[in-house]
């Protein structure tokens, strides 16, 4: 966090599910861009999407909150500052993510060689 704006972890970005919508904060000087970050935006099209700013409590408040990184693909927040995200498990909108971006590595490694 960052004057009260999400913004990203040490190595990973973060995505804040909430009202059926996916939001994560724009690339900033403060924001790295991140492959696995654009890759998750293009593989998640089932739900609407905003690269806005995010306020604490709209992450405190978030029916699920995942993060992203190209060492670890894309994983979810089950627990900030000890407080449970939603109900403390990982929901269905991520169990959804994880599986396309299994896909989308699937494919990848389907692919020939260049």
């Amino acid at each position: 966090m960052r004057d009260g704006l999400l913004t990203e972890g040490s190595s990973s970005t973060v995505f804040v599910c909430a009202n059926g919508s996916l939001a994560t904060p724009p690339k900033s000087r403060s924001i790295l861009p991140g492959t696995t970050r654009d890759a998750a935006l293009e593989f998640v099209d089932w739900m609407p999407q905003q690269v806005r700013p995010v306020a604490r409590a709209e992450l405190e408040s978030a029916d699920e909150v995942w993060i992203a990184s190209a060492g670890r693909g894309v994983l979810p927040v089950t627990r900030i500052d000890g407080r449970p995200v939603a109900t403390g498990q990982p929901g269905p909108q991520w169990r959804r993510a994880y599986a396309a971006w299994q896909r989308h590595l699937d494919a990848i490694a389907s692919s020939p060689p260049l």
